[in-house]
């Protein structure tokens, strides 16, 4: 049985949610149908998840944007990360990074890998779905 813990960047949020069929959807929805992954979120990330689904330039559906909130409150677990001393040029990813690495989380899955340390687990979202063999058409 699976036991992932994953953190999510909003940005892949975002994108499944204006593409059904894109890669970012396909592995948001493995991961909220399958058992044993856990998504991390603390209360940043979460406001942050309001935040931008909520913004009315992008048009989302308003149906997705609370099945996804939904979905992450149901298989998510709440944390408070610790800070972690590590530079960023864009300081809003580091939020990201501290539930990541609090959690000793298996993959933050982001489109923005660039803005993260070169570490194993921060991981673009056809890189997640490559190493759980998730089909991508």
């Amino acid at each position: 049985m699976l036991n992932l813990k994953v953190v999510i960047d909003t940005n892949i949020f975002v994108s499944g949610a204006m593409k059904t069929t894109g890669i970012p959807r396909i592995v948001i929805d493995t991961v909220m149908e399958t058992d044993g992954i856990t998504i991390i979120y603390s209360d940043e990330i979460f406001e942050e998840y309001l935040d931008v689904l909520n913004r009315k330039k992008l048009k989302l559906p308003i149906m997705t944007v609370n099945s996804f909130i939904g979905l992450i409150l149901k298989n998510g677990e709440k944390i408070s990360p610790f800070p972690q001393f590590a530079y960023f040029n864009d300081e809003s990813d580091k939020k990201f990074y501290e539930a990541f690495k609090t959690a000793d989380a298996d993959y933050l899955i982001t489109g923005n890998s660039k803005h993260f340390p070169d570490e194993d687990g921060i991981v673009s979202p056809r890189q997640f779905a490559e190493l759980h063999g998730v089909q991508i058409q």
